[in-house]
């Protein structure tokens, strides 16, 4: 309806809008008239009655009269009690305002200003229908007059706020109140057996919206039994906002900060009932404890408050008599949590209403919107309870919903020995319910570590306490705490604006009005009813932000200057409080970006073929970033000197602390002993001659460090693959960048042209990465999966070597496996005729005569040797099965270690087997000094990775080995498509009776061994337990693997029926470890021994594989660990089967070597080929074979693949079948598995064998090595 411009407020058009809603519109028009030529002459209020006087259009005068309903002065109370809990709106009505929250305060007391007009009594002399056009006039007068004074419209029901403000200041309530205060009555006695209430649901379902669901202006009281719905997904989360609004360190509790523990505590209680997926389920949960009554359908409820803080319900039937008396408030929640998920039309309408408070709570609690009230139960005895936070206004509103849908005849307070009508039963219940719920999380949550402990209790128990002495003030403390929350006003939106001004940046603070930004000045100068409810908020952030303060004393005159600390503070901990309360912001691109300065270095040198050796080529400058702008570190260090926590360096902003200073000029102070020191390049930190061992190594660096430098030779190179230095961004100058670039581009390298050999493309690759990173000063450590042709690829280096005449006056060494020594002179003979070669080894050797390009040798003759090999000058070095230099601290390591050649190459299909430490070892041969001492390689590398799993840092190690190293995979079918498959299939075989027994009294005798050493250990403080007790744990592995192979290889020759004592046994266990390794066997004697096939499952199991497999023709490698099993099985094999059968071990010559693989590779006769692992597992070229067996396992998946790629390599036309033969039942099995769940670090590293085992206790010993059935 217009009015014009007469009326111009919400409060005035709504009153306007309701009362006319019905009325003729020609009266309303002509009342509109009457009022605009000034024709209503006189208007009289007394109390709710108005009399007016109003000119005709004929110059007569009309007396009209109307009464307004009367506010009950018992609802009048609720509403002014509400209504001073809320200063801002007080203040606003003061300032001739209304804000629309204060119409959810009266629905909420079941009040309203905005009555149809069916509910005003009206008359006038005219005798036209009312309301005539002459009390329309007076209605608009009336509203035109509200415009600047709502308190008309209360005056109009008899309730007159200006004389109630005489008697009542503006200032908040900071006594706590009495329990009567906050328990108020209706009025009048009960009455609640005077008649039956029907308060069943009308509707099948919930079905009315909520009442506040509409906009501001339109409330109207729900209809009674009719719930409200509410989208609890939409709800606002308060969590941060209110506990933010809390000043720190309260004056009720003086130690410590209060603040803090109180609100990690709220956190903590709501976080505990988020983590629940949704409301049924913490029904199913809360129910388990408190659900001691049912609800049966239209069975209801009433609850009863009585002084001292005691409330019941009682449970009536369907007749109104009661079931049950005195239900504690935990009962009856647990009551109606069986409610959810049902129909509830079936229910009682106040079982409904309960279930819904109950929702309701569970949701305020979660979201944060509660806060607690301390109050007086008697004279000295407080209590706390938690409400609602209706300070809030969406929360104000689903609290009057819920108060416009309560139930009649509900709720009672005790009143001089007689029961009333309770005022706002919804909100004392759901203060009882929250109050439960933070007393339910409170007991079942992780108790808060705080020496707040009792205080805290006191508020999230809500058990009452007598308190004495200074102890009574300590209510009105806590009331004072809170009284913040009164003022709360989150509708204004606030703008905090930043701009630059000169070197420093000014902060204003402005209100959001609909089309303009407004000053908060300009709300100071007009004393604007914003005012006090903005300060609240203000005044939260002045609490940690100094400079707001002042501000607001000055009455925001002036704005806030800021630069240095006061700025950084503003940007890290202002901006977050202003997210928290949802105050926008304005500032500067370049201040929200504020980072740290970042120290950089540049490197610059240049790379030239033969020289590059990481020793006098590189230099770098450091560079600090601020922003996007770079400045040296000198100009830096000047500018931090006055920055005062924040540097502005031309329009970028960097945080400048203490510490960044100090770090930096300790990084650039490292500059004068850096790169350039000569003795920082390739030895590193090893020393000039490299001698000693890893522990003398790391011992020197200890000793050392002070000198070494801080950024070596060493630590560039790694820079320029990994992009930085410790921690500082690298970056690389031009044209040096340009010469690195060209290096680590793919580009082919021509073959050598006297090559006898079609190389593949990817071995092509490799060859050319060889000559490049060797050519330029680095070593290369060949890493390709076993027979991917890592030998054809180093001789056709060495070829090329040759070809170009590098090999004229320094040679190449080569240093190898025994077994490996006849292979290399082969294929150098197929693949490089033109290459010479002589073989060093045997007791004739005299190296005198070597004038050939290549000296092959073996690692045991190297070591013999070292004095006259090291005084040679050699041009290259190759160590094949690089891996036997893995212990660094071994006498072959060290010495290999120390050999010197411009040239360097390491072969190793598994250059990592057990610890990434083997690698470290492996690369110091290659290139030394490019990693860090070995101490600070297990801190910098192996322990992060091998241990803690860290996936950065293994990044990094890749990174930087990568150039180095050079690893292809057979299972990538894009280095090589033509390999058949290979087939892993674990074989199971069971234990014979006599191995069960044989196995069960082993296992028993070593386990009282350990109890009594144990016993003893303790006994003698012995220091040495520790390693006892891992001897015997080795011992006990090795005996039940000889009993799962054979029970022969563990009784000496013994009959495996037989039934010797486990003691006779175990004291030749000594002996046997002794002579187990097949290396250990002399060439001339084997075991002599006639155990049948039959006493061991494990062997019964191979003699069928082996019968099967010569069915389809094939040969078959077998591989075994002990040197006893070996001579078994060829013994077993070649009576029992009558195939031609050799055993390859550790003490057969280098004579009967080469006739055993020839025989094995070319007579069709020899069909199976055992081999100690040690011996035949690397380097041999089996090809000749299709099916592998492992008779017993290493539990070393590295060491287990080289042994099967001894047939599948480049050559295999068939597929492999590899079986791996577990005794089922006993530890094999289990230690397999355990080992299939481990997985490899960084993609290199492998499970460290069987030693882990000795670290396991009694119980888990029991477990893993005991006879899941037995067969005793």
């Amino acid at each position: 309806m217009d009015f014009g411009t007469r009326v111009n407020t919400w409060w005035s058009r709504k009153w306007l809008d309701t009362l006319l809603e019905s009325a003729d519109e020609q009266a309303v028009k002509q009342g509109l008239k009457f009022v605009e030529r000034g024709q209503v002459t006189s208007i009289d209020i007394i109390d709710n009655r108005v009399i007016s006087v109003v000119k005709g259009p004929n110059g007569g005068v009309h007396n009209n009269y109307i009464v307004f309903p009367k506010f009950k002065d018992e609802k009048a109370d609720v509403f002014m009690n509400l209504l001073m809990q809320q200063p801002a709106e007080m203040l606003a009505l003061k300032n001739g305002a209304m804000n629309p929250p204060l119409e959810l305060l009266l629905a909420k007391s079941g009040l309203t200003l905005f009555e149809s007009i069916a509910d005003v009594k009206m008359g006038c002399d005219c005798r036209d229908p009312v309301p005539c056009k002459y009390i329309v006039a007076t209605f608009v007068k009336i509203a035109e007059q509200a415009d600047s004074s709502p308190n008309l419209l209360f005056k109009l029901h008899g309730l007159d706020l200006e004389a109630y403000r005489e008697h009542h200041t503006l200032e908040a309530n900071l006594e706590a109140p009495q329990e009567q205060k906050i328990v108020r009555a209706l009025g009048g006695k009960s009455k609640i057996f005077e008649q039956a209430i029907d308060n069943r649901l009308d509707f099948a379902e919930d079905s009315s919206d909520s009442l506040f669901a509409g906009s501001q202006g339109s409330v109207t009281r729900t209809p009674r039994q009719i719930l409200p719905q509410f989208d609890f997904d939409s709800w606002k989360d308060y969590s941060r906002i209110l506990p933010a609004m809390l000043p720190n360190y309260p004056k009720f509790c003086p130690a410590g900060n209060f603040r803090k523990s109180f609100t990690d505590e709220l956190e903590g209680c709501r976080k505990f009932f988020a983590n629940y997926e949704n409301f049924d389920q913490f029904l199913e949960h809360y129910r388990v404890n408190n659900s001691k009554t049912f609800i049966a359908e239209n069975e209801a409820l009433r609850i009863y408050h009585k002084n001292g803080w005691r409330w019941h319900f009682d449970h009536l039937n369907e007749g109104g008599n009661v079931i049950e008396t005195g239900l504690s408030v935990p009962q009856v929640m647990g009551a109606v949590s069986w409610l959810g998920g049902r129909n509830l039309s079936w229910h009682h309408y106040t079982a409904c209403y309960l279930f819904l408070l109950l929702k309701v709570a569970f949701h305020l609690v979660r979201t944060g919107a509660i806060y607690p009230q301390v109050f007086w139960t008697h004279k000295d005895v407080a209590q706390v309870r938690w409400l609602p936070a209706e300070m809030l206004p969406d929360i104000l509103g689903i609290v009057a919903d819920l108060e416009a849908a309560a139930p009649q005849k509900f709720a009672f307070t005790a009143r001089e020995e007689e029961f009333v009508e309770m005022a706002e039963p919804a909100e004392q219940v759901l203060s009882l319910f929250i109050s439960q719920l933070l007393r339910f999380a409170h007991t079942y949550k992780p108790a808060l570590k705080t020496n707040h402990g009792n205080l805290l209790s006191f508020f999230f128990t809500c058990v009452s306490g007598r308190l004495a002495g200074n102890m009574l003030s300590v209510p009105a403390g806590i009331q004072k705490w809170f009284s913040v929350y009164s003022s709360l006003d989150f509708r204004t939106q606030l703008l905090f604006k930043c701009y630059e001004s000169g070197e420093q940046v000014a902060l204003e603070v402005f209100v959001i009005d609909t089309d303009k930004l407004t000053p908060l000045s300009t709300l100071f100068e007009e004393n604007d009813a914003r005012l006090l409810s903005i300060l609240n908020i203000l005044n939260g952030i002045a609490d940690s932000f100094k400079p707001m303060g002042t501000y607001i004393e000055n009455r925001a005159a002036s704005p806030i200057m800021m630069q240095g600390a006061v700025l950084l503070q503003f940007l890290q901990d202002c901006l977050k409080k202003l997210e928290i309360f949802g105050i926008k912001t304005e500032i500067p691109k370049n201040l929200m970006n504020v980072g740290k300065p970042k120290p950089k270095i540049r490197l610059q040198g240049s790379m030239s073929f033969g020289a590059f050796t990481a020793n006098d080529l590189l230099d770098f400058d450091w560079e600090v970033a601020i922003g996007d702008e770079n400045v040296s570190a000198e100009e830096f260090l000047e500018l931090a000197e006055n920055a005062d926590g924040l540097l502005k360096y031309k329009s970028q902003y960097v945080e400048v602390s203490a510490e960044d200073l100090q770090r930096i000029r300790e990084q650039i102070e490292g500059r004068a002993k850096g790169a350039k020191d000569p003795d920082a390049g390739a030895e590193g930190s090893a020393g000039k001659d490299g001698a000693g061992s890893a522990a003398g190594d790391e011992s020197a660096d200890s000793e050392n460090a002070d000198d070494e430098p801080v950024i070596t030779q060493a630590k560039l190179v790694q820079a320029c693959f990994t992009g930085e230095c410790d921690g500082v961004p690298v970056e690389m100058a031009g044209e040096f960048k340009q010469q690195f670039d060209s290096w680590r581009s793919e580009t082919e390298v021509a073959l050598p042209e006297h090559l006898n050999a079609t190389m593949r493309p990817y071995q092509v690759r490799g060859y050319s990465w060889m000559y490049k990173n060797l050519e330029i000063g680095f070593g290369c450590i060949l890493a390709d999966d076993m027979g991917l042709g890592k030998t054809l690829q180093v001789i056709a280096f060495l070829l090329k070597m040759h070809e170009e005449g590098k090999l004229a006056e320094r040679k190449a060494l080569v240093v190898l496996p025994a077994g490996l020594l006849c292979n290399w002179q082969v294929e150098i003979k197929k693949f490089a005729p033109d290459l010479t070669f002589f073989a060093y080894h045997g007791g004739s050797r005299d190296l005198e005569k070597f004038h050939a390009d290549v000296l092959l040798t073996t690692y045991a003759t190297f070591r013999k040797d070292f004095d006259e090999l090291n005084e040679r000058e050699w041009q290259v070095i190759v160590i094949d099965e690089a891996q036997n230099i893995k212990n660094a601290d071994s006498e072959q390591s060290r010495l290999l270690r120390r050999m010197r050649a411009p040239m360097k190459i390491a072969m190793s299909g598994t250059p990592v087997e057990n610890r990434l430490m083997e690698f470290w070892t492996i690369m110091d041969f290659a290139n030394r000094g490019f990693f860090p001492s070995a101490a600070e390689f297990r801190e910098k590398f192996e322990t992060p990775i091998q241990k803690m799993g860290n996936e950065k840092v293994a990044e990094t190690f890749r990174k930087i080995t990568a150039p180095f190293m050079l690893r292809r995979l057979k299972t990538d079918k894009s280095i090589i498509s033509d390999l058949p498959d290979k087939i892993i299939q674990d074989e199971y075989a069971e234990l014979t009776k006599p191995q069960a027994a044989l196995y069960q009294k082993t296992l028993e005798h070593f386990m009282q061994e350990l109890e009594m050493e144990q016993a003893m250990s303790e006994k003698a403080n012995d220091a040495h337990a520790l390693f006892k007790r891992k001897g015997i744990i080795l011992q006990m592995i090795l005996a039940l693997k000889q009993i799962c192979n054979h029970p022969a290889t563990f009784l000496k020759g013994a009959a495996a029926a037989s039934q010797e004592k486990v003691a006779e046994a175990s004291d030749s266990q000594a002996e046997t470890a002794e002579a187990t390794p097949a290396e250990n066997v002399p060439t001339t004697s084997a075991p002599t021994t006639s155990a049948p096939a039959l006493s061991s499952g494990k062997l019964q199991m191979l003699l069928d594989l082996l019968t099967s497999i010569q069915e389809q023709g094939e040969k078959t490698l077998i591989f075994t660990q002990f040197a006893e099993m070996g001579f078994l099985l060829e013994k077993t094999i070649t009576e029992e089967l009558g195939l031609r059968t050799h055993f390859y071990h550790g003490g057969c010559t280098q004579t009967q070597r080469t006739s055993m693989i020839e025989d094995f590779q070319k007579n069709p006769e020899c069909k199976v080929l055992i081999l100690s692992l040690k011996a035949g597992g690397t380097g041999l070229n089996l090809t000749a074979a299709s099916q592998v067996i492992h008779y017993d396992l290493w539990w070393n998946p590295a060491i287990e693949a080289q042994a099967t790629d001894r047939a599948f390599r480049i050559g295999q036309t068939r597929n492999v079948q590899v079986h791996r033969f577990i005794t089922k039942g006993t530890f094999e099995e289990k230690i397999n598995a355990l080992l299939e769940t481990k997985k490899s670090i960084a993609n290199m590293t492998v499970s460290a064998g069987e030693t882990w085992l000795a670290d396991m206790d009694d119980k888990q010993l029991g477990e893993v090595f005991g006879l899941d059935n037995t067969l005793v």
